[in-house]
């Protein structure tokens, strides 16, 4: 390689250099304005914090009519407390059900770092854990958990705080076109997630928090966390109003009632008995059906397994015979059959996630 090759690539590595850091600059400067913002160091200076609101919940997939809203399927209250240090919260709910038929779910969640537990019944489908306990009682499963944790980390009031001490993982996207405005865009690559931040160019503040998701049915989507109504509560700002949304359609819509700032906590107020917690599992890393497990729990219908359709511990599935040749997938949550055909056989298979598909072509 002659000295004019070299002294090329190496004014090409440079420039690509030069790049990335005007890039990491820029993204460094749109997250401290939208920092300065909300708050500043007030902003950093939040330990804890406790949030009181309602929420009501759609199902974006069901419709009345082709294409039309989406169909309710319920409303909730809740109250949040929040470690931020500590990475812990505590929320008890009240779900009032609508679909498919009204039911009223009545628990508390506690989530860790590493473990999490349901106190009372959440969902129609329940695991043995939960139906062998008295009071009802479980710990989440490792896919569940994952949820809670990315969600929490999304809807955070530090996670700007956490962007800005990362520099590293922040990259300057194009602006994003939203609804008739631009919207400056940041990414936020953690190891686990990948976040991109949206911010209103006039205000500076966060407009929308953005993943991409997998959907059985609609396959790669944008999963998106709108958020408005900025209200100033000790110095700080929050979001007062904030959205959900799956493929652009209403999955939750939030509103607050109050935010406290650095609320006393009780020193057992996360805690998970020792009894529980010995077999609680981790968060799951890989192959997390993010959105889908965040509205079965809205839709009170999560059966809290790994495997999502069925529950192990409970026997697994089975087939049962409706028909000559024809086999039903009982023993989990979604309905499979199956039809016996002259040389080939026929699996009419519920989009519920790849374990419970495996699991229905094993048995």
């Amino acid at each position: 390689m002659n000295k004019k090759m070299i002294a090329a690539l190496w004014a090409a590595m440079l420039l690509l250099a030069g790049n990335a850091c005007a890039h990491e600059s820029e993204a460094m400067k749109t997250v401290g304005r939208a920092i300065e913002a909300l708050g500043g160091y007030k902003l950093a200076n939040i330990r804890a914090i406790t949030l009181k609101g309602q929420s009501r919940h759609f199902e974006p997939q069901q419709s009345l009519v082709p294409d039309g809203d989406a169909v309710p399927s319920g409303a909730s209250v809740f109250v949040t407390t929040i470690d931020l240090a500590g990475g812990k919260a505590r929320t008890e709910w009240e779900r009032n059900l609508t679909t498919p038929v009204a039911r009223v779910y009545k628990y508390g969640e506690v989530v860790t770092r590493d473990a999490g537990l349901v106190n009372g019944i959440d969902s129609s489908g329940r695991t043995k854990q939960s139906r062998d306990s008295n009071p009802p009682q479980h710990t989440m499963s490792g896919q569940r958990l994952a949820v809670m944790l990315r969600e929490l980390q999304r809807s955070s009031p530090q996670l700007l705080i956490a962007m800005r001490a990362d520099p590293h993982s922040l990259k300057m996207l194009a602006d994003e076109p939203v609804a008739g405005k631009r919207l400056t865009a940041v990414e936020y690559k953690t190891e686990a997630h990948r976040f991109v931040v949206m911010f209103d160019p006039a205000s500076g503040l966060p407009a929308r928090i953005r993943t991409v998701d997998t959907d059985q049915a609609w396959g790669d989507i944008n999963f998106d966390l709108i958020l408005s109504d900025w209200r100033e509560v000790g110095g700080a700002k929050f979001s007062f109003h904030q959205i959900y949304t799956a493929n652009d359609r209403i999955v939750l819509h939030q509103t607050l009632d109050e935010v406290v700032l650095n609320p006393v906590l009780a020193k057992d107020l996360f805690e998970i008995p020792a009894a529980l917690r010995a077999g609680a599992q981790p968060p799951v890393l890989h192959d997390v059906e993010y959105q889908w497990i965040f509205r079965r729990m809205l839709a009170g219908g999560l059966l809290d397994t790994n495997e999502l359709g069925f529950d192990p511990r409970m026997g697994g599935l089975r087939l049962e015979e409706i028909a000559p040749g024809v086999q039903h997938v009982v023993g989990g949550n979604p309905n499979n059959m199956v039809v016996e055909m002259k040389d080939h056989v026929v699996v009419f298979d519920a989009p519920n996630g790849e374990a419970h598909t495996a699991a229905t072509l094993a048995v």
